[in-house]
């Protein structure tokens, strides 16, 4: 198969040999992925630290037919979450966002809105100035709207 290539926030990230990884990745073109990162433990990795939880990056890789692994070829670190490093309550909002993504959307289901609200979460997050109660709170409200959850607040539920 072709190589494809998107942006994509990094879910989750585990050790999968001594020298490769599997990361959980959210993209806008092919949502959720699952990939194989060989090589992404050594020292000099092609990756560097683009696998970083919450970080934003262009990704290349080669899908993989059925439910394995895609390969991962290439990866390029656009943003990385840096608000985590200052603020303890912004570094659990971020890894809330993520959590949320890889809870609410299926492997292989494209949902471009939702990934474009869990990019601007995670920009606002990084904003010293902004709320982040109120950052996660219009998050939930419009992933739930998206996802077809959200209820009704014209009418009375019990009548």
């Amino acid at each position: 198969m072709a190589a494809e290539q998107s942006e994509a926030i990094v879910l989750r990230v585990w050790p999968w040999s001594e020298t490769s990884l599997i990361a959980s990745l959210y993209t806008r073109e092919f949502g959720k992925l699952s990939v194989l990162a060989k090589g992404a433990r050594r020292p000099k990795s092609p990756f560097e630290a683009a696998l970083d939880l919450l970080s934003i990056c262009r990704v290349v890789f080669i899908p993989k037919a059925g439910d394995t692994l895609d390969l991962l070829t290439e990866a390029k670190l656009q943003q990385r979450f840096r608000a985590g490093s200052r603020d303890l309550l912004r570094l659990y909002a971020g890894y809330y966002v993520v959590e949320l993504l890889d809870q609410l959307t299926d492997k292989g289901d494209p949902q471009p809105a939702i990934y474009d609200l869990a990019v601007a979460s995670i920009h606002a997050l990084a904003e010293p100035d902004a709320e982040v109660a109120a950052v996660v709170l219009r998050l939930e409200l419009q992933m739930l709207r998206q996802a077809g959850h959200l209820p009704s607040w014209r009418y009375c539920g019990h009548c």
